[in-house]
This record gives structure tokens, C-alpha cells and sequence, in this order.
């Protein structure tokens, strides 16, 4: 009785550690804002090394599930250097994409897809 009861609290660890670790949050972050906004696709393959592609094209790669509005759920993969990205590539891509100074956080706030903004920021700096 004392075995099952050890081995169903570490079963609730670590269903808790996958969905609660920081790794997670940043991806699951980094997937609202694909799903928020397509075109954070085009500036996450503009950062040196990061592509993302179909899941038909790549055996390797994170995983995103984009769900849009009119058509059915589909997977991206997020590759680096065309393997699968670690921890610590992730928590940089999430930094990237996040932080105060960055051109998808900066884009959001105006209330605008990141394409459009990147053409915004273009016209005036001519």
C-alpha cells in the first residue's frame, strides 16, 4: 500500500513539474503569440538560426499547435539550427520575443501585427 502511495505522489509531481515548469510557460507563451499574431512567425525566422516550418518538412523541432479561426488546428515546428531547440535556446527565444525592447511586444501594444509594424518602422525611417 505504501509503494502505490509513493508512486502515485511522484506521478503528481511530475504531471505537476511538466505543466508548471518554466520551460513550459515560455512555450506555451510563445504560443499565444504565433496564434495571436501569424506573422511573429516571420520575425522569429529574421533572429539568427530560428526557422519555422510545417511539421511535414521537419522531423525535428518544437512542436506548436496553431489554431486559427476558419480552418482546423495545425502544428509549426520551431527549429534552431535545424534541430530541436534546448531549454535555455528556448528561454532566449521567449526573451526575444518578450522583452520591453522587442518589436512584437512593441507591435502588440499598438495594436498592430508585427508585419505591419516592421513596414511602419520601414516608411519612417525613410
Amino acid at each position: 500500500m505504501k509503494i502505490m502511495l509513493i508512486i502515485i505522489a511522484v506521478t503528481i509531481f511530475l504531471v505537476c513539474y511538466m505543466f508548471f515548469s518554466a520551460t513550459t510557460r515560455r512555450i506555451r507563451k510563445i504560443q499565444s503569440l504565433i496564434n495571436k499574431d501569424r506573422t511573429v512567425c516571420d520575425y522569429i525566422e529574421t533572429l539568427s538560426g530560428w526557422n519555422v516550418c510545417s511539421e511535414k518538412l521537419s522531423k525535428e523541432g518544437l512542436a506548436i499547435l496553431v489554431k486559427p479561426i476558419a480552418m482546423p488546428l495545425y502544428k509549426l515546428k520551431i527549429t534552431y539550427y535545424g534541430k530541436t531547440p534546448t531549454n535555455e535556446q528556448i528561454d532566449n527565444l521567449y526573451k526575444s520575443l518578450t522583452s520591453g525592447s522587442s518589436i512584437v511586444t512593441k507591435a502588440h501594444s499598438a495594436n498592430m501585427p508585427v508585419g505591419k509594424y516592421i513596414e511602419k518602422l520601414a516608411n519612417q525611417h525613410l
